[in-house]
């Protein structure tokens, strides 16, 4: 390794989507060392919202020193020189780039959930990182670990123990905006950890940030002056997120009306919608938006929200939540004339969690750290390597500051249907540009409909996500997945309560470049063909990532396949979930 150049040793790094697969590197040897403190890019995107149970004060700062960065602490300031200072700030134009610092710092990180963090601890990252450009300060982490790191091996496991038909966020409204474990007003149930953010937290952190293009802020609260301050301070910022936020309608219109002139990516699911919200929307979005993500609560809101989407020319990706009744026909018929690629569409439904928690010991009560500002002139921190960000990441059971209870959960849930007749599929096989579809529970009365769409549809079609419920018996030739081989591009699958048969099976065996799938309730494919998995496993050329959850199959076709697991053998079926992995040969993630 010692003989290649930097330049290809630093592209390798890049595929390292793990924090802690970096901070090992600095173990091997001290060029690798050296090369990747002294190069920041490569630590970006920095997700530290995996580890949000260890990410202190003091963890946060070994980070950043690990990258060779200075850090900087601000001195504290009194109220009314806070406030001049923020107004020279927000005056002042942007400092220019420096040449030789573009591409060589921390641009991208992500700190969703990580509720050990101070103010001062996101003061001092904003200053020492002042070209940061892409930032996460969602309240709550992620339901789910994304691609590529689902297949990771440090966390398909924790993939897998996620309840497989919640893999996606914000499909289900599961977060309550009063910080309890219950969507009802219970204060006996624990609060749920999280980072939170005040408004004047928000509004000393907006300044500091000029050249963020990203910024996502699910489930914070926003007041008018923040968007205000957000206006003035953030000139290139492109991609905002402030689904489920706490924010008036007068201060999301006056938003709406700032910032997405210049916006080219806006979600604000589960935020109520007035005609005045989507006029601003038609006026202000129609030359720059080209993702939007909306929840409707009032179907007399769609011919509306249809009017507003016919402006959005340059709409390429599409997602409507939370629809509790309507037929939405109307907007796909009018979604049909834009360029869309991407199409999202789900009704209303809701997940009530409750908590049970189990105490720890005294010793494991996590403690914070507070910064304290420095009282030199230059106020600088001088970087000093006695505490490494390898012995930061620890594994949970032996982090000194893991929560000091544990909590588990069960769900009980409520679901609607989305409301779409065969004339909205007709319309969806008109659509030239799709890339994504995702369908959450169509009322289908007959498959033919669906099988219609596979036939007709001509888009290059490469994800699909198809949920269903209340579906009548199947017939003798009935198959809802008829047709869906003439999507030769398909490489991601997701079918829950979608009832398979032979012929699914030996259809799905014609996506050739199928990479990932995932399963939920098969219904009774086990008795139809009780080989399916083994066929899929062996002649799925691509297929390197499986999930399933309440589909049985038989542990002695795939035996052979996996020689390091011994099955019981009083055990016939497994009815479990279940989740493959597939490097040099298949996993079973147990």
């Amino acid at each position: 390794m010692d003989q290649l150049p930097p330049e290809i040793i630093l592209h390798v790094i890049s595929f390292l989507h793990d924090t802690k697969d970096k901070i090992e590197l600095l173990r091997i040897n001290r060029s690798l060392q050296s090369l990747i403190t002294h190069n920041p890019s490569c630590w970006s995107p920095l997700d530290l919202s995996l580890y949000r149970e260890r990410i202190t004060n003091a963890a946060l700062i070994g980070i950043l020193r690990s990258c060779y960065l200075e850090i900087i602490v601000p001195k504290p300031l009194s109220p009314s020189r806070r406030q001049q200072q923020q107004q020279q700030q927000q005056q002042a134009l942007p400092p220019p780039l420096p040449s030789s610092r573009i591409g060589a710092q921390l641009e991208h990180i992500d700190l969703s959930g990580c509720h050990l963090l101070t103010l001062d601890a996101l003061l001092m990252l904003v200053h020492t990182l002042p070209y940061l450009k892409v930032l996460g300060l969602n309240k709550y982490p992620a339901t789910f670990i994304p691609e590529p790191l689902a297949r990771h091996p440090r966390h398909y496991r924790r993939t897998r123990s996620t309840m497989i038909d919640m893999l996606r966020d914000d499909l289900y409204q599961c977060r309550p905006r009063h910080g309890l474990s219950s969507s009802t007003m219970d204060l006996s149930k624990q609060p749920l950890a999280s980072l939170s953010i005040s408004d004047g937290t928000l509004l000393r952190l907006l300044p500091c940030m000029p050249f963020l293009t990203s910024l996502s802020l699910q489930h914070q609260p926003i007041s008018y002056e923040a968007c205000r301050v957000m206006n003035k301070s953030l000139k290139q910022l492109r991609y905002l997120d402030i689904s489920s936020c706490q924010i008036s309608v007068h201060s999301l219109q006056y938003l709406i009306r700032s910032l997405v002139c210049s916006l080219q990516s806006l979600k604000m699911l589960n935020l109520e919608l007035s005609d005045m919200t989507l006029l601003c929307l038609q006026l202000f979005g129609q030359n720059s938006l080209t993702c939007l993500h909306l929840s409707c609560l009032d179907p007399q809101a769609l011919p509306g929200l249809a009017r507003a989407v016919r402006k959005l020319t340059k709409l390429t990706e599409f997602r409507l939540t939370r629809l509790p009744s309507g037929n939405v026909d109307g907007l796909i018929s009018t979604l049909a004339t834009c360029h869309l690629q991407s199409l999202d569409l789900s009704p209303k439904l809701e997940i009530y969690p409750t908590f049970s928690s189990h105490p720890r010991p005294l010793s494991d009560t996590p403690t914070t750290l507070p910064l304290k500002s420095s009282t030199s002139s230059s106020n600088r921190l001088s970087r000093q390597h006695k505490n490494t960000a390898s012995s930061l990441l620890t594994p949970a059971s032996k982090a000194p500051y893991a929560r000091p209870f544990t909590t588990t959960a069960t769900y009980s849930r409520s679901e609607r249907n989305l409301t779409m007749t065969p004339l909205a599929f007709l319309h969806l096989a008109t659509f030239k540009h799709l890339v994504e579809l995702r369908l959450c529970f169509p009322t289908l009365h007959y498959s033919s409909a669906l099988t219609t769409f596979f036939k007709t549809a001509t888009c290059p079609l490469q994800i699909l996500e198809l949920r269903l419920r209340d579906l009548p018996p199947l017939t003798d030739d009935e198959d809802y997945l008829d047709g869906l081989a003439s999507f030769a591009h398909l490489h991601t699958l997701l079918l829950y309560s979608v009832p398979l048969t032979s012929a699914s099976v030996s259809t799905i065996l014609q996506l050739h470049r199928l990479n990932a799938m995932t399963i939920h309730d098969a219904k009774t494919l086990v008795k139809l063909c009780p080989l399916f998995l083994r066929r899929w496993l062996m002649d799925l050329p691509r297929l390197g990532l499986l999930r399933m959850d309440r589909v049985p199959f038989a542990w002695d076709s795939i035996a052979d396949l996996l020689p390091s697991y011994t099955h019981p053998s009083d055990q016939p079926l497994y009815n479990g979930d279940s989740m493959f992995i597939k490097t040099d040969a298949w996993e079973w993630v147990e």
